[in-house]
């Protein structure tokens, strides 16, 4: 080999360990049919679960820094997976900015993949950037949106419970 670890040992070292600080950044993989989904749980409060998406607080410089450097050294250890189609930073806005260079920064990482940079991106505005438009859907009320001219349409979640005709159903 070239003395690189092999992607196998580099996914067994922790983000934390591998990098050598005392910042944590927890990827955990789960292995879905045909694929590897990679979800990422940063340190910041400004990334853990919001009760309202639609309102978030403003994330601080240094939580921007510390995301970018995070999604950095994720984007590099886990490259080597074949099995990964997609980098997926943001979900439905939570913690989500400057989006525009969030997707060119993922795409300069790594060209050979698609950038979903906001997944269930019709809870906020648009913004026009990465490879997919990714809606979220929890009810048959809301029409997904088409691709457009250079990004593909994907329907990234789908469920849950609905209100029909008086009680309660799962789509």
């Amino acid at each position: 080999m070239d003395g690189r670890p092999s992607p196998q040992a580099r996914l067994q070292q922790s983000p934390a360990s591998a990098r050598g600080s005392s910042a944590k950044a927890e990827a955990a993989a789960s292995r879905p049919a045909g694929g590897v989904t990679i979800f990422l749980r940063a340190r910041s409060p400004a990334w853990r679960c919001r009760a309202s998406p639609l309102d978030p607080p403003p994330v601080a410089g240094s939580d921007r820094r510390n995301f970018d450097d995070e999604l950095q050294r994720i984007i590099s250890q886990l490259r080597p997976f074949t099995s990964i189609v997609q980098w997926q930073p943001f979900n439905e806005s939570w913690g989500a900015y400057d989006e525009p260079r969030i997707a060119a920064l993922v795409k300069t990482l790594d060209p050979t993949r698609l950038v979903d940079i906001n997944s269930g991106s019709n809870f906020s505005p648009d913004s026009h950037c990465g490879d997919c438009i990714d809606d979220h859907i929890y009810t048959d009320s809301i029409n997904t949106r088409p691709p457009d001219a250079s990004r593909v349409a994907v329907l990234g979640e789908f469920g849950g419970l609905g209100l029909a005709e008086g009680f309660t159903r799962s789509p």
